[in-house]
């Protein structure tokens, strides 16, 4: 489908989603969730013992918007292949990894 061909059929619908929180408490829902994992940025020197002997400390709570880096549309990858050469569009953040995974040109027909 190219243009607005798809937008008749979906006017008028309202999709009803469950499990998701009040818009009005959004918020209070997103700091309360539980912490799927930490992720450690650096991991060098010894930071309890460089805090014990600082001579001063301050403690803060930092909040950030919710960042997800997901597609907002179907995924998917569109490929013009020719002899010895293709050209991949894909909705990827990591391009690099995911051309670890495509075929080798000699593979291409």
């Amino acid at each position: 489908m190219g243009g607005d061909q798809g937008r008749p059929a979906a006017q008028g619908h309202v999709v009803e989603v469950e499990g998701l929180p009040e818009q009005s408490k959004l918020w209070e829902h997103v700091r309360g969730a539980k912490v799927a994992k930490d992720d450690i940025a650096v991991d060098r020197g010894d930071p309890k013992q460089a805090i014990a002997g600082a001579s001063r400390t301050i403690k803060g709570t930092y909040d950030f918007a919710v960042h997800t880096h997901g597609s907002i549309g179907p995924s998917c990858a569109v490929a013009d292949v020719k002899p010895g050469k293709a050209e991949i569009w894909s909705p990827s953040q990591a391009p690099t990894g995911s051309a670890a995974s495509w075929p080798r040109p000699s593979r291409w027909r």
